[in-house]
């Protein structure tokens, strides 16, 4: 799902119940969490929020996280590795890898994040814990693009890396 997919999502949840829409920003955060979600999945998701929830669930985010596994065994179909599309930016990777400098350290630092140009990460099956940016955001908080982009192909050791940065990726987004 993009932005305006979750968004109409969240909407139609919250109105169901009679609550105050969260706000821009709160989507934007949960966009972060639930972007994989495809958006046909977001729409049985949320019929099943509204016809089968007494109350506005606690945890949106959470609660989204659970129905979407629940839609999987429902739907094992529907779930299939989708085929590759260009992209520029990740080189089909579906992840775009950056360059960043961390104060005190002479050489910069290496690290990724999930293509936000295209959903190829979800064909390589990469963690959803890590975020989703496209290659504007992470100009935007001051990162270089890196050129292995479109030479790099992830093999063994990515579940490895992925939790080595996903810490410092972490303090980068925050700061």
């Amino acid at each position: 799902m993009d932005f305006a997919e979750l968004n109409e999502k969240v909407a139609r949840v919250f109105s169901h119940f009679r609550m105050k829409h969260p706000g821009q920003d709160t989507v934007e955060q949960w966009l972060e969490d639930l972007g994989y979600i495809p958006d046909e999945a977001g729409k049985w998701i949320v019929r099943k929020i509204c016809n089968e929830s007494d109350g506005m669930p606690r945890n949106v985010v959470k609660t989204f996280k659970d129905l979407w596994m629940a839609y999987k065994s429902e739907n094992p179909d529907k779930i299939r590795k989708p085929e590759a599309e260009f992209c520029q930016v990740c080189g089909e990777s579906g992840l775009i890898w950056f360059l960043y400098h961390i104060a005190g350290h002479k050489s910069p630092h290496e690290s990724f994040v999930r293509c936000g140009h295209c959903k190829n990460w979800m064909r390589a099956g990469v963690s959803e814990e890590i975020p989703i940016m496209t290659a504007g955001e992470i100009k935007r908080r001051g990162c270089r693009l890196h050129w292995r982009n479109n030479k790099r192909r992830h093999r063994g050791s990515l579940e490895r890396t992925v939790r080595a940065d996903l810490g410092k990726l972490i303090d980068l987004g925050a700061a």
